[in-house]
């Protein structure tokens, strides 16, 4: 875990920097998926 944590340790450390997630990224991407699923 630790290794996990220092790799990471970059992105996690500018999440809590800038408070910035990719919550607004998936939601367009799930939207997507789901308008390609339907055939638009």
């Amino acid at each position: 875990m630790e290794r996990t944590i220092r790799r990471w340790q970059e992105y996690i450390l500018n999440y809590f920097g800038h408070y910035t997630a990719n919550a607004y990224t998936e939601g367009v991407h799930t939207k997507m998926e789901l308008m390609k699923r339907r055939g638009w």
